[in-house]
């Protein structure tokens, strides 16, 4: 099986996949009426309370395959 090469480019549409997929603060997005979401919508993409790290996981290794 080959490899997809991690370039900066394939980092930041896993990242991007991530943020959409799980709950995130950060990224440059933000939900009105939160003041916690607006106060990070400038910062890097960042997991909200709650999110389960297997299911990124095997969310990180799915999108990786591809």
């Amino acid at each position: 099986m080959k490899t997809k090469r991690l370039t900066n480019a394939v980092i930041n549409d896993i990242t991007s996949k991530v943020t959409a997929t799980f709950r995130s603060f950060g990224g440059g997005s933000y939900t009105p009426d939160n003041p916690i979401s607006f106060a990070l919508a400038d910062s890097k993409p960042q997991f909200a309370a709650g999110v389960d790290v297997e299911d990124v996981v095997r969310f990180i290794l799915k999108q990786a395959k591809r």
